[in-house]
């Protein structure tokens, strides 16, 4: 069905993950014109997804940002606004939509390893410890953690 949006942003993303991303913004685009579509949000971060994989991170933030003014405590597009500023060096930005995803209740071990790598970049060592122990506390066999512990030793060098 033409104006299926949920089969498109679906089969968005799987072109995306597929590395075909014309034809998967394509079906993002469609699916976000649809005016029956009554979960823009799920539209919105698919293209932003698909925007991070090819390194455009200002279209990938559009996108993200559109998807949190209709859902401000959405913990994903949340986390996706922290990789993306994070990855523009803006850390100020990054420190603030991570505070708002932790804010949710929502926590990962990538998420701790963002915090710790953005708050060594802004040289805030109370918060880079606050976030490695929590990371190590609650994932400690995660591959996150070793990398943090990796990242720690070499920012002590």
């Amino acid at each position: 069905d033409n104006d299926n949006f949920s089969a498109r942003n679906d089969f968005g993303g799987y072109l995306c993950q597929s590395g075909r991303m014309e034809e998967g913004l394509a079906q993002f685009d469609r699916a976000l014109r649809n005016p029956y579509n009554d979960r823009l949000y799920i539209s919105q971060l698919g293209a932003g997804a698909c925007y991070v994989r090819i390194l455009n991170w200002k279209e990938a933030e559009g996108y993200f940002f559109l998807a949190l003014v209709g859902r401000p405590k959405l913990a994903m597009a949340l986390y996706q606004m922290a990789e993306v500023t994070f990855a523009q060096a803006d850390h100020l930005r990054t420190r603030a939509y991570l505070q708002r995803f932790f804010d949710t209740g929502a926590e990962s071990a990538a998420s701790l390893l963002l915090a710790v790598r953005n708050e060594l970049k802004l040289k805030a060592s109370d918060l880079v410890q606050l976030h490695a122990d929590r990371l190590r506390t609650e994932f400690p066999t995660s591959s996150e953690a070793s990398d943090m512990a990796r990242l720690m030793a070499k920012a002590n060098d």
